[in-house]
Order: C-alpha cells, then structure tokens, then sequence
C-alpha cells in the first residue's frame, strides 16, 4: 500500500545496513522526511526520482507516524543520519570503494581524515559548486569520476532535492553502486 504516493520500506536499520554491505544488485535509498513530502507536491522530478529509489524510509517522524496511522508496520524511523553511520560503519578498505559528495570543504576534510584512518584510501570526497545539478558538463563529469572509481557506496549529501534528482538522473552513468542520499548525514558525522 502506497502512502504519499511512495513504497515505505518495512527494513530495520540493520536490515538496511545489512543489505548495503553485502548485497551487489545496486540499491537506490532515499529517507522521507516532511519536508520531502511538501517538495514533492510540486516537483514532479523530485516525486519521479522517489517513485524510482528502491528502498524509501521513513526518517521524520511526523511521516513515520502518519505511514503507521496508515496501516503499514515500520520498525521505526530510520534517518538519513543514522544510516549514513551505520552504513559506514560497516564497510571494509578491503572491500569497498566509498565516494561521498557533500555540502562543505571541512565536512570532506573531516569526513576523509576519519576514513583514511580506517585504512580507506584518499582523495574520496567531492564539494560541487554551487548550482551544478544544473550544469550538464560537470554533472556528466562527475558520473563519469563516480563509475572510473569503481565505487560501490555514493553517499550523496547535498540535500534535497537536490540529490534525489541528480541520483535518478545520473544513475544510468554512475555505474553499478549503491546510491545513497543521504541529506546532512555527512554533516552530523562530521560534527559540522
């Protein structure tokens, strides 16, 4: 049963995170919060790029109350922010090629310290400027660096809709991962 028009996922977190870090059929997450909902009302790519994401959470609560009023069993909120550490968390140097677009240069400097030190390797984040969802050259560019990385995990943490759309729009070009919008979950672990 839809609510809002959107697929909630029936996932815990760690069945979320569980999947992220094992599963290779790419996944395409986006966590729902009101303001999202408002969005949608009137951008029909920021609803297209929704109906299209594979796994939709339900990350304020005033969505995850009203998907519950609804009749659909969640296990619980499940936020862009939490998510963005579990997941996190759980990837290997080994194993996994992260690459992480975020909002600010100390959110990258921060969130690249704490990864190298993991044992990931350098040179995995990227601060687009401002208004490049609408620059074609550089958003092809940019899918092009995502795929020529092999990464397996693109968080995209610009916010909404801004990485909802460019997600949906560029998903063919980047490659076979794991594609992740994850608002300012980059920030919060960041502690900017």
């Amino acid at each position: 049963m839809e609510v809002f028009g959107l697929n909630f996922s029936p996932l815990s977190i760690e069945e979320i995170t569980d999947k992220l870090a094992h599963d290779k059929e790419s996944i395409t997450l986006f966590t729902a919060n009101l303001d999202h909902i408002v969005k949608m009302r009137k951008n029909s790519m920021f609803r297209s790029a929704y109906r299209n994401a594979n796994i939709v959470t339900a990350d304020g609560f005033p969505v995850f109350f009203y998907v519950s009023l609804r009749g659909i069993s969640l296990p619980g909120r499940v936020t862009g922010a939490d998510l963005f550490s579990a997941v996190l968390l759980r990837l290997l140097p080994e194993k996994h090629k992260p690459f992480f677009v975020v909002s600010d240069n100390e959110t990258a400097t921060r969130l690249e310290c704490a990864l190298v030190e993991r044992g990931f390797a350098n040179n995995m984040t990227m601060v687009p400027p401002f208004g490049f969802e609408r620059d074609v050259q550089f958003s092809s560019d940019l899918a092009r660096k995502i795929k020529e990385r092999e990464t397996t995990h693109l968080f995209f943490c610009v916010g909404a809709p801004k990485s909802e759309i460019w997600l949906d729009q560029y998903r063919q070009l980047i490659g076979p991962c794991h594609a992740l919008a994850f608002g300012m979950g980059a920030n919060f672990f960041a502690g900017t």
